[in-house]
């Protein structure tokens, strides 16, 4: 029996590990000039939620000053400089906030006196998955030329400190790849 136990701790553990990994995607221009682009400002956009209580987690200007910041690091990190004057790149960013349901159906249960006999063994678990897509534009024709997005389990209850060390890890992961090899 306890053998038992332990498996399924560890197949929890791993579930769960599984459920707050990041994933990440790019999309990107392959016409665009992106060795010619080395300076950046970002499109003016509300931060003032517009909707229900999701959109206000997904959108204010903590979040706003936080996920700023990190792809300023970042692009900056890559050779960039940041000038709302005469940029080659506009830089815009979307987040969203969506509950989700995980549901493990274990199978039916074997029980003993204790547990019952038969039946179904579920788990059912609640989540907040957190999305950031980052748009690079370029500024002369003012169409899309770099797009990221990342999809995250989100705990709302964390730290500012420990929210701005996420975000600057998405942001990472999320710029990589830019500017893409051509």
């Amino acid at each position: 029996m306890r053998v038992i136990g332990a498996i399924l701790i560890v197949c929890m553990a791993i579930l769960l590990s599984g459920c707050s990994s990041l994933n990440v995607n790019y999309d990107w221009d392959n016409e665009a000039a992106f060795p010619s682009y080395r300076t950046f400002a970002w499109v003016q956009q509300s931060t003032m939620p517009v909707g229900d209580a999701q959109a206000a987690l997904a959108r204010n200007s903590l979040l706003d000053q936080r996920i700023k910041r990190a792809i300023n690091t970042q692009l900056e990190g890559k050779g960039m400089r940041l000038d709302e004057q005469n940029p080659d790149l506009l830089c815009a960013y979307h987040t969203g906030v969506q509950e989700k349901v995980n549901v493990t159906d274990w199978g039916y249960r074997y029980g003993d006196a204790y547990w019952g006999y038969g039946g179904r063994n579920l788990d059912v678990t609640q989540y907040t998955e957190g999305t950031l897509i980052i748009d690079l534009i370029d500024a002369s024709t003012t169409e899309l030329v770099w797009r990221a997005s990342a999809t995250k389990v989100i705990d709302q209850t964390v730290s500012p400190d420990k929210a701005e060390y996420e975000i600057n890890n998405v942001v990472k992961e999320m710029l990589k790849a830019y500017p893409p090899k051509q």
